[in-house]
């Protein structure tokens, strides 16, 4: 996942708007989004190391990554898609913080910055292999790519959530920095999601195959519209 742009706000209805672009190899295989491990959560999987980028699971915990690039070239770490996998099975962001810490712990994770999110608030953390850094974050919108993330708030339009993301998908389809066009890789998929803070299973998720700037999104999860 290279681009993650969202607008956290706890006493919205919809208490997390996420726009997601994954940036990948053409070739590496992947399945759509679904429900997984005994319907416990809801997210695409990565067929090569078996995790995934973005996921929702059924307690309302939202993850999802970017890669850190240029990162250090070390060889045997651990995939950070099965880090997000992992995280589905935890039920409050609140658990979050020690297990990441028992991750890293070795340094055997690779450079990432994770998102994590629930209907009560959301946190930003950023490794680089050698520390950890943790934002707790305020209502608001950011965006991050494959830089260390800064904690840095982006400008805000205003309005509800649900909105706010209608009006701002358009910046997925961005040349060429959000929307990529390389030869061997680039925008593999594209993901709009609204989290519902009441039930978690009434969350709006859209998925496009594709660039999206030549693709239409899919409804996978809830009822919407684009």
């Amino acid at each position: 996942m290279c681009t993650l742009l969202f607008r956290h706000d706890p006493t919205d209805e919809w208490p997390l708007a996420l726009l997601a672009n994954r940036d990948e190899l053409y070739g590496r295989p992947a399945e759509t989004w679904r429900w997984r491990d005994g319907n416990s959560w809801f997210g695409p999987l990565d067929l090569e190391a078996g995790g995934t980028w973005i996921g929702l699971n059924r307690h309302g915990l939202v993850a999802a990554i970017t890669n850190i690039y240029p990162a250090r070239k070390t060889a045997g770490l651990r995939s950070r898609g099965q880090l997000v996998a992992a995280i589905m099975n935890l039920k409050a962001s609140s658990e979050v913080q020690t297990y990441i810490e028992a991750v890293v712990k070795d340094h055997a994770l690779g450079w990432v910055n994770l998102l994590i999110a629930d209907s009560r608030s959301a946190c930003f953390y950023s490794w680089n292999e050698l520390s950890l850094h943790r934002y707790e974050l305020m209502s608001g919108v950011y965006q991050v790519m494959n830089e260390p993330f800064t904690g840095e708030q982006f400008a805000d339009s205003g309005g509800p959530n649900s909105r706010w993301w209608q009006r701002e998908a358009v910046e997925l389809q961005a040349h060429p920095d959000v929307c990529k066009h390389g030869r061997q890789a680039g925008t593999r998929c594209s993901h709009k999601l609204l989290l519902n803070g009441a039930r978690a299973t009434d969350s709006i998720i859209w998925h496009c195959e594709g660039r999206p700037c030549e693709s239409e999104y899919e409804l996978m999860l809830g009822k919407g519209s684009t």
